[in-house]
């Protein structure tokens, strides 16, 4: 598979010295780019939060790609907070490309201040959150042909959730992987397959196991 080379620019704010890093990736791989450096996140909730103009120098510097558990500072009781991420990308080379989420709670994503995709029951009523990941299933990233590009995420926990760590299984705040529409539905797929390959031994194992301490 040929990779689809651009310029991507990724640019992260530290909110301590405010001064950016700029991280520069010259070719998108097959399996995409992994979105975890240059991520701010504030405790509250504002619509002001949404928008690209909005500065976030202030805001506290996160990488939410990490285990739910390995991030103490986020709330886990339904309080409502943001993340922001700003990315430049070199409109000469653009193309369509596409979102692979994970997350372990409920979200709105908001590209240039506009609502794009909402994942879950995201309200200020904790007992009315609802988690749910998409499972990394490809959505839309429409990126505007400008030099700048803010990709802010609304963002709760879903309180009394129990989460599992067994087996190595890591619970993700969010994750996202950028990618082209061809390559990111391709990877969706063999994921898909391999799941329910997965599922299809244990289960079979499951029904072996039972016949055997049954019979």
């Amino acid at each position: 598979m040929k990779q689809i080379t651009f310029i991507l620019l990724f640019i992260s704010f530290n909110a301590f010295t405010q001064k950016s890093e700029t991280i520069r990736i010259d070719s998108l791989p097959i399996y995409g780019a992994f979105l975890e450096k240059g991520w701010t996140w504030h405790l509250g909730d504002s619509p002001d939060y949404a928008k690209a103009d909005f500065d976030d120098s202030t805001w506290e510097s996160i990488d939410p790609t990490k285990d739910i558990m390995e991030l103490p500072q986020l709330p886990k009781t339904g309080e409502i907070f943001w993340l922001r991420f700003h990315q430049s990308i070199d409109s000469s080379r653009m193309q369509q490309l596409v979102m692979m989420i994970f997350q372990s709670g409920a979200s709105e994503f908001y590209l240039n201040g506009k609502l794009i995709h909402s994942f879950g029951v995201l309200s200020k009523n904790p007992l009315e959150i609802k988690a749910f990941t998409p499972f990394f299933k490809p959505v839309s990233l429409p990126i505007q042909p400008i030099t700048s590009q803010v990709l802010a995420v609304r963002y709760a926990f879903q309180p009394n959730i129990s989460y599992s760590s067994s087996y190595g299984y890591r619970n993700l705040c969010l994750g996202i992987s950028v990618n082209s529409i061809e390559n990111g539905n391709e990877r969706f797929a063999g994921h898909t397959g391999l799941g329910y390959r997965i599922i299809a031994h244990v289960a079979a194992f499951s029904i072996l196991c039972l016949f055997y301490f049954t019979t």
